[in-house]
């Protein structure tokens, strides 16, 4: 009973969220492309490499592109140990000038079953970023908390939903939060996936009090090799 109870709670906590976060989601439309390949796995260990390209102003400008290569280890039955390097590409549209980030990630993620279909996954994500023309580091830290479940409608198997905080440790704030109220997996065959999403991101303005917010439509296609 009180498993039951939890679970039912984490669903309302999760929605009512995503929904106080779609009221704000007014301003901008982008696109957000995804593209993971599984290089190598066995029942312990897997090795990835992750792909991101964006696309912002109402679908008229590339902004980022980053690739990045991630060590995954399965400490337990519900833990997750994960070391990644991500270099990354960002523009700024105004000057069409390009400046590249690299960064170091450090990831520790429990997931929990709730019921027969619902499952909790957390991923706490530390990062360590270097700037180009830049002689000094920022950290942050990344936070995710997920739920999902198995679905049978049409061509959908999975539903998820989750919300991501992102906390800077020099100005000790949050200044990021990613909301996913849909997402939805496609079996495209044996060893491909296709997941859709719908985000809201909304980011804080420098270190003021101020907040924008901007929908993406999202895809992120997975391989299996």
């Amino acid at each position: 009973m009180k498993l039951y109870r939890t679970t039912q709670l984490l669903k309302v906590a999760l929605l009512w969220l995503t929904a106080a976060t779609a009221l704000q989601g007014r301003d901008d439309i982008m696109m957000w492309n995804w593209l993971s390949l599984n290089l190598w796995q066995n029942d312990t260990h897997k090795v990835h490499a992750y792909f991101d390209n964006r696309i912002v102003d109402d679908l008229t400008e590339e902004k980022l592109w980053l690739g990045s290569l991630r060590y995954k280890f399965k400490a337990r039955k519900n833990l997750q140990l994960g070391f990644g390097y991500t270099y990354i590409d960002v523009r700024t549209i105004k000057t069409d000038s390009w400046r590249d980030q690299q960064r170091l990630e450090f990831e520790v993620n429990p997931s929990f079953k709730l019921d027969d279909n619902w499952k909790l996954s957390l991923r706490n994500r530390m990062e360590v970023r270097f700037y180009e023309d830049r002689g000094d580091s920022s950290s942050r830290f990344r936070h995710r908390t997920q739920l999902s479940r198995p679905i049978d409608f049409g061509p959908f198997k999975s539903y998820y939903a989750n919300v991501e905080l992102f906390y800077l440790l020099d100005l000790e704030k949050v200044n990021e939060v990613r909301t996913i109220p849909v997402g939805s997996g496609i079996k495209l065959g044996e060893n491909t996936k296709l997941n859709l999403f719908y985000m809201i991101q909304s980011k804080r303005t420098g270190n003021t009090s101020e907040w924008n917010h901007a929908h993406a439509l999202g895809t992120h296609l997975i391989y299996t090799f």
